[in-house]
């Protein structure tokens, strides 16, 4: 139960001249609140005895407003002491979790669902933090004011009294321990449980158009209807447990409280005691109230961080599948790229994506990449941006195994424009920006608009530039995506560029524009376009034809037509479809 603070002990480690101040302060705080029942308790006996005097009477009046104000400021360090832990260890664990996120391959991704992850980064982290700040405070705070409120009724009032008074609430202590072994169970189902409903409602609003286009909405609704339910039924068992304590304790609390007075009139009776005493044991006893309650609490809240602890710890200790070291190899420029009998299977997959594929591209080339849907165009790509760990045969960087390049150094020399373009909620500049590292002058933005030729789309924008562009890019059309995305490229100008059919949703007017410009800066440059359309590729340097995850013919556009074979009748095919548009366009 316990094992969360073993577990944090780096942040307290990290943080040990804050956490020692915030104990200190704890203990003098639990100290000081004892100090008043005793003081007004020996006013009273002054008073009954007519022993009380002027000076003992404002004497006892200037300690206690000297104990409230020195609890009142105790109160306010402690806060401060405890949020500022708080926050500071939320920022700590979500940076550490983002950083790991960052550098994890496609493997992991394929493992855990995204309304899992976002459970962690919230609602786990958050009762991580509870336990370093609160929780912490309340266990310090119980552990002490109980101890010395014991330690005073036990040598200024009565020994046998606080015996028999105390007598039932271990009992309770063990009650509760043993209940709140189950808490930890229960909030795990529970946490399982809201991490699906996160992911069912993500869904819901990604394909919010989906489901409206085929008038899905009822089923939508009860499917989040369902998840909703099994998530509060899941949080509602966690919860009628932890309801369990208070009733137990203001029970346990009522017995103490029957034996206190009953055996504290006999004592006073008998003149064991003084009445002054025995109204000072009562409001001590009223103290242990407060401790005892937030007992209960702070068991069950320790099983839940322990619970958030061990998920975000399952999250975060995944071993990464890419090949790496300590030792791996630094690039300083990417001169070649070759596959050698190279074969790829995706994970959870029986058949083979990629299949003995081989070819070498030298630094300038550009590389088109053709076939079917399904032949392993976009897979072959994916390698040479390590999302996945290497398959079999050899994939050499300037004749080095990729294996022994650091993945992430090596990544900073590739551009990527996918075939389902990812835009931010941010605006169109900061889109465009997010591929350039350091400062963006407005000569080179205009440049990489006019490039993607996205200058016509500026028109018709609201705010041009400044155009927010929604979640995923909702407030834009499919080809305005497509251009900023290529916008975003050519702004990087990275090394070696990869286009993954990113000139599908522009015209053939736009497309021509697109590849000249692209000729025309990337002369030097290493390009790989994958394309359904052959005319965004027939001016590359080396053309494969991929099918079923093989290459089945190479070369350049015009050895490729008078080859024959696939190329040329998806050429010839292209072309008929292009003049009867044409024709259309001429009769209309």
């Amino acid at each position: 139960m316990f094992s969360i603070y073993k577990k944090l002990s780096w942040f307290f480690k990290q943080e040990k001249k804050r956490y020692i101040c915030f104990f200190i302060v704890s203990v003098l705080l639990s100290y000081l609140e004892t100090l008043p029942p005793k003081l007004l308790g020996e006013s009273l006996d002054q008073i009954a005895y007519a022993a009380i005097t002027q000076a003992s009477l404002i004497r006892n009046i200037v300690i206690m407003l000297v104990v409230a104000i020195l609890i009142y400021i105790g109160f306010n360090a402690r806060g401060r002491l405890m949020m500022y832990g708080s926050f500071k260890l939320q920022y700590l664990l979500r940076n550490q979790m983002m950083a790991y996120l960052g550098k994890m391959d496609a493997h992991y991704y394929a493992d855990h669902e995204t309304g899992d992850l976002m459970a962690v980064a919230t609602a786990d982290i958050n009762n991580i933090c509870l336990a370093a700040s609160r929780i912490l405070s309340q266990l310090l705070n119980s552990t002490f004011t109980m101890g010395f409120v014991l330690i005073q009724m036990i040598l200024m009032v009565d020994w046998k009294l606080t015996l028999v008074t105390v007598l039932p609430l271990p009992i309770a202590i063990v009650v509760v321990y043993f209940m709140s072994r189950n808490v930890r169970r229960l909030f795990i189902e529970a946490r399982n449980a809201f991490g699906d409903f996160n992911n069912t409602t993500l869904e819901s609003v990604a394909g919010v158009q989906v489901v409206r286009a085929f008038v899905q909405e009822k089923n939508d609704i009860a499917k989040l209807r369902e998840s909703a339910n099994e998530s509060k039924e899941k949080e509602l068992k966690a919860i009628r447990l932890d309801a369990a304590f208070g009733p137990l304790f203001r029970c346990v609390f009522s017995v103490s409280t029957i034996l206190a007075i009953s055996y504290g009139v006999f004592l006073v009776y008998n003149h064991s005691i003084s009445a002054g005493e025995l109204v000072t044991f009562n409001i001590y006893l009223g103290m242990l109230r407060g401790p005892l309650w937030a007992a209960g609490t702070v068991l069950n809240s320790l099983q839940r961080a322990a619970a958030s602890y061990d998920r975000y710890e399952q999250t975060t200790i995944v071993k990464l599948r890419l090949e790496h070291s300590d030792h791996d190899v630094q690039v300083d420029d990417i001169r070649s790229i070759e596959f050698k009998d190279y074969s790829f299977t995706y994970p959870h997959s029986e058949f083979a994506s990629l299949k003995d594929v081989s070819f070498k591209v030298n630094k300038g080339m550009t590389v088109g990449i053709v076939g079917k849907t399904g032949s392993g165009k976009s897979t072959l790509l994916m390698q040479l941006l390590r999302f996945y760990a290497k398959g079999k045969g050899a994939l050499l960087i300037n004749d080095i195994p990729v294996e022994k390049i650091d993945y992430m150094q090596l990544r900073s020399f590739f551009g990527y424009v996918p075939q389902e373009h990812v835009l931010f909620s941010k605006t169109v500049r900061q889109n465009i920006e997010l591929g350039h590292v350091g400062e963006v002058s407005s000569e080179q933005l205009d440049q990489a608009v006019l490039m993607a030729d996205f200058e016509k789309d500026l028109k018709y924008l609201r705010d041009g530039l400044e155009t927010l562009c929604g979640e995923d890019g909702t407030m834009l059309s499919g080809g305005q995506k497509q251009r900023l995305s290529i916008a975003r490229a050519f702004l990087a100008d990275p090394e070696v560029l990869l286009l993954d059919d990113s000139l599908s949703a522009v015209d053939g007017k736009t497309e021509a524009t697109i590849i000249a410009n692209l000729k025309k800066l990337r002369q030097h440059k290493t390009t790989f376009i994958v394309a359904h359309r052959l005319s965004a590729v027939s001016h590359a340097d080396l053309i494969l034809v991929m099918e079923d995850g093989r290459i089945v013919d190479r070369g350049t556009h015009e050895s490729l037509i008078a080859h024959g074979g696939w190329y040329y009748q998806q050429y010839q095919n292209q072309i008929l479809k292009r003049e009867e548009v044409d024709d259309h366009e001429t009769h209309r």
